[in-house]
């Protein structure tokens, strides 16, 4: 059998480099003038003589000849390739013009443009940003914005204080929302220690548990998962930790790079697919395993403890009846004769949404009242304030205030109560868990109330899960219409951060010049890091918008359905993304002039799967994906929501509260309370852990990188 090399290459050339292995191949030293025909053979830092330093590429372009490359001086650029007539020593090859934003290079041997592309003017063989006064504009624009923003802050920072108490009281109240242990040594509640196994120690309920079990699992998965690559690499073949990391250059050293590389690729394919195949396995077999233990771990806990919902049964179908009625009494003597239990209680849940801000504020004014009269405060009369201050103060107040209260008479009151009609749901409570069960178990085939046979089952939820002002009996037509109403807005808050966000990004990565192998610097990192997180925060935030104003009686509903929403976002927007992505990598292979294995321009390539199967291709789609996890959606987010969400936002609001004393209690309180847990972090994992498998799709190289990468990222969240 004929070796490809020797046949392209003179005797003398393979007897010089037979002592010497490169990075790739074993051919490092080429000779002068002749052409040699590129294969893995050769080293990716093979290098040309002195006397003919640059490598030049005459088929680059050509349709049926490809990858055949000679050393040549610097006049000979323009005679070997018409299109690369730049010598470039530094590079050590030919290459052809870099002139940013250039639609049309001169091929005169310099770095000259004979016409510039979109917003560019062309200036001496250079492209100038056409609107170069109006981005200055712009710039200057956006200093002035954080010079305000600047300037805001110092003023609420030298503010005088004039609402201190309820400053302190919404502090207390944000303080007694941290979990803290119980009293036993008489010494009061102190707060956990960070050292506190959240797996096993019960702080916050089973569910926040069961979380924290979910994540420690997902840490040592991706944790095994990476270490088990790189074993299987040093056991076999090391090339599986280095395949698609090698970079792109020249066209030697892309020749080279998609021989070497897609040889390579069906080399190992058959390890890379085995090991797919056993973490694919590993991973439902031991997802299964772990399902089963979470469900037993809260058998457990709901069997050691007792809670309220063990008491209580919930009870639907009831008929809707009017406010001016006694139902609660009724029911109960109902449920009482009906079982033969003492009943401690009856709570009909009534349909007040629509009345739901007034029965609030006369809530909070009972509660308040009950605890003490308020403060009477100083407060800055507005025409001693400045122009400036008094105009941002009046803009606070519309934000932060409820509003002008209205005065309710005592007698409106009792109208506007007793003009809500109750829904079909109540709940009632019994004296032991014993009498709940034996209860259910009588009432098993219903409950005849009013001449209606209304259903009656153990309550599975505790009382502060239940949203009852969402309670009106809109029932699952409702529901359903004002879900599909909120996926619509999703999708085009999806659309239009695409449109609005991405979008530039996207031409500015079109349209840099990857000529003799450059590529965009930090700046378009750090740029498209802030664009995912953004898109990120923007998605969690509708999405929670969305599953309030679907209006679910329950919260545990509300968070299944955030979760869903938001992990079907995400999923749309990583989707998105990733199709730009290969949209993008797609013409920056086109514009570099690369080809398939066989030989044929990416160009002339009209499959999507041999273009998708292409080594050029895939190497520039598992970079990118690298890129898009980490740091991006691995970790940029879980620094940003501490940060800016939770400690910058908390501080502003502590400066408005304290200079605001037309607010009250409750309000002062509702703006610095602590954020609620939901259920989004599970969405947040499951993305990461999708973006992580997506890595097998793409050379190898990456694999340990992206899993070691998600196992310190969900250490740091833990």
């Amino acid at each position: 059998k004929k070796n490809p090399v020797k046949d392209a290459l003179p005797e003398d050339l393979l007897q010089q480099n037979s002592s010497g292995f490169g990075n790739t191949g074993m051919i490092t030293h080429l000779p002068c003038g002749v052409a040699m025909k590129l294969n893995a053979s050769f080293s990716l830092d093979a290098s040309c003589p002195a006397a003919c330093p640059l490598l030049a590429d005459p088929t680059s372009k050509s349709k049926k000849e490809f990858c055949i490359s000679k050393c040549v001086v610097a006049d000979q650029c323009a005679y070997i390739n018409a299109e690369a007539p730049v010598p470039d020593e530094k590079l050590g090859s030919c290459r052809g013009p870099i002139v940013p934003g250039c639609e049309e290079h001169s091929l005169d041997g310099t770095d000259t443009c004979l016409r510039c592309g979109a917003f560019r003017v062309l200036e001496n063989g250079k492209c100038h940003l056409y609107y170069k006064k109006t981005a200055y504009g712009v710039l200057a624009l956006l200093v002035v914005v954080v010079l305000v923003l600047l300037w805001i802050l110092g003023d609420l920072m030298l503010r005088p204080a004039t609402n201190e108490t309820n400053l302190e009281d919404a502090l207390n109240y944000r303080s007694k929302q941290k979990f803290r242990k119980p009293d036993s040594d008489g010494t009061g509640r102190h707060l956990y220690a960070l050292s506190t196994n959240l797996c096993n120690t019960i702080i916050g309920g089973p569910g926040l548990a069961l979380h924290f079990r979910f994540q420690a699992v997902l840490i040592c998965w991706a944790a095994v998962v990476a270490a088990s690559w790189v074993l299987l690499a040093l056991l076999t073949d090391y090339d599986l930790l280095v395949l698609g990391t090698k970079e792109f250059g020249t066209a030697f050293r892309n020749c080279v790079l998609v021989a070497w590389g897609r040889s390579t690729q069906r080399r190992l394919m058959f390890v890379k697919e085995s090991f797919v195949i056993i973490v694919y396995i590993f991973s439902v077999v031991g997802s299964i395993i772990f399902g089963i233990q979470q469900l037993r771990f809260y058998q457990q806990l709901d069997e050691q403890n007792d809670t309220m919902k063990d008491y209580a049964v919930i009870i639907s179908d009831l008929p809707s009846l009017a406010g001016t009625e006694p139902v609660e009494q009724e029911l109960k003597e109902c449920l009482e004769t009906s079982t033969s239990q003492t009943v401690v209680g009856v709570s009909i849940c009534w349909a007040y949404r629509e009345q739901k801000d007034t029965i609030h504020v006369e809530m909070m004014k009972s509660l308040h009242k009950q605890q003490g009269q308020r403060v009477t405060h100083f407060q800055q009369p507005v025409e001693e304030m400045g122009p400036f201050r008094r105009r941002l103060f009046e803009i606070e107040k519309m934000i932060l205030s409820e509003g002008e209260e209205q005065e309710v008479s005592e007698a409106e009151l009792k109208e506007l109560v007793q003009s809500i009609r109750s829904s079909s749901m109540a709940f009632a409570v019994f004296d032991t868990e014993q009498a709940r069960d034996e209860a259910v178990q009588l009432l098993s085939n219903g409950l005849i109330f009013r001449d209606h046979t209304v259903r009656v089952k153990a309550a599975t939820l505790e009382p502060h899960g239940v949203h009852w002002n969402n309670i009106d009996g809109t029932g699952f037509n409702g529901k359903l219409w004002r879900l599909a109403k909120g996926f619509v807005y999703i999708v085009l808050c999806l659309f239009l951060w695409m449109l609005i966000f991405y979008t530039p990004y996207a031409w500015a990565i079109l349209k840099f010049n990857y000529e003799g192998g450059r590529q965009p610097g930090v700046i378009y990192t750090l740029i498209f890091s802030v664009i995912v997180c953004v898109g990120n925060l923007l998605m969690a935030e509708i999405c929670g918008r969305v599953a309030d104003a679907i209006g679910f009686e329950f919260k545990d509903t509300r968070e299944n359905c955030y979760m869903v929403l938001y992990l079907t976002a995400i999923a749309l927007n990583v989707g998105l993304d990733l199709w730009t992505t290969y949209f993008m990598a797609t013409q920056i292979m086109v514009g570099m002039d690369f080809r398939t294995e066989d030989g044929i321009l990416l160009a002339d390539v009209d499959s999507f799967v041999q273009k998708f199967e292409s080594y050029a291709l895939q190497r520039s789609m598992g970079q990118q994906l690298i890129e898009y996890a980490w740091p991006c959606t691995f970790i940029v987010p879980f620094l940003a929501e501490p940060c800016a969400v939770i400690f910058l936002f908390s501080r502003i609001f502590m400066l408005l509260v304290g200079s605001h004393p037309e607010l009250k209690v409750w309000e002062c309180r509702n703006w610095l309370a602590a954020l609620d847990l939901e259920l989004g972090r599970y969405a947040d994992c499951l993305v990461n852990v999708y973006l992580a498998t997506m890595v097998f799709l793409f050379p190898g190289g990456y694999t340990q990188w992206i899993f070691f990468y998600l196992a310190v990222s969900h250490i740091y969240i833990y």
